[in-house]
Protein backbone atom coordinates (compact mmCIF):
# COMPACT_ATOMS: atom_id res chain seq x y z
CA UNK A 1 0.00 0.00 0.00
CA UNK A 2 1.32 3.40 -0.98
CA UNK A 3 2.07 5.76 1.89
CA UNK A 4 -0.52 8.52 1.46
CA UNK A 5 1.48 10.82 3.73
CA UNK A 6 4.57 11.01 1.53
CA UNK A 7 3.72 14.56 0.35
CA UNK A 8 3.37 16.10 3.81
CA UNK A 9 5.07 19.38 4.64
CA UNK A 10 5.81 20.67 8.12
CA UNK A 11 5.09 24.02 9.72
CA UNK A 12 8.16 25.15 11.65
CA UNK A 13 8.26 27.82 14.35
CA UNK A 14 11.07 30.34 14.77
CA UNK A 15 12.99 27.82 16.92
CA UNK A 16 12.96 25.25 14.13
CA UNK A 17 10.48 22.99 15.94
CA UNK A 18 7.78 21.18 13.99
CA UNK A 19 4.41 22.58 15.08
CA UNK A 20 2.08 21.36 12.35
CA UNK A 21 1.65 19.42 9.16
CA UNK A 22 0.33 20.56 5.79
CA UNK A 23 -1.43 17.98 3.64
CA UNK A 24 -2.73 18.35 0.11
CA UNK A 25 -6.52 18.36 -0.11
CA UNK A 26 -6.70 14.93 -1.77
CA UNK A 27 -4.71 13.29 1.06
CA UNK A 28 -6.75 15.11 3.71
CA UNK A 29 -9.99 13.92 2.05
CA UNK A 30 -8.78 10.29 2.06
CA UNK A 31 -7.92 10.49 5.76
CA UNK A 32 -11.26 12.16 6.53
CA UNK A 33 -13.21 9.51 4.57
CA UNK A 34 -11.35 6.70 6.31
CA UNK A 35 -12.02 8.21 9.75
CA UNK A 36 -15.72 8.75 8.99
CA UNK A 37 -16.06 5.15 7.77
CA UNK A 38 -14.27 3.87 10.88
CA UNK A 39 -16.51 5.85 13.26
CA UNK A 40 -19.65 4.85 11.35
CA UNK A 41 -18.61 1.20 11.58
CA UNK A 42 -18.12 1.48 15.33
CA UNK A 43 -21.53 3.17 15.73
CA UNK A 44 -23.23 0.49 13.63
CA UNK A 45 -21.59 -2.27 15.66
CA UNK A 46 -22.73 -0.57 18.86
CA UNK A 47 -26.28 -0.10 17.52
CA UNK A 48 -26.63 -3.83 16.87
CA UNK A 49 -26.41 -4.37 20.62
CA UNK A 50 -29.31 -2.02 21.43
CA UNK A 51 -32.97 -2.98 21.61
CA UNK A 52 -35.15 -2.36 18.56
CA UNK A 53 -38.64 -0.91 18.86
CA UNK A 54 -41.67 -1.00 16.60
CA UNK A 55 -43.05 2.37 15.52
CA UNK A 56 -45.84 2.09 18.10
CA UNK A 57 -43.42 1.17 20.90
CA UNK A 58 -41.08 4.03 20.02
CA UNK A 59 -43.95 6.53 19.80
CA UNK A 60 -45.28 5.40 23.16
CA UNK A 61 -41.82 5.67 24.75
CA UNK A 62 -41.46 9.20 23.37
CA UNK A 63 -44.95 10.22 24.50
CA UNK A 64 -46.59 10.37 21.05
CA UNK A 65 -49.76 8.49 21.82
CA UNK A 66 -51.64 9.39 18.64
CA UNK A 67 -49.62 7.07 16.37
Amino acid sequence: MKNILQNKKYLINEKGQKIGVLLDLRTYSKIEDFYEDFVLGKKMKSAKKTKSYTLKEAAKKLGFNGI
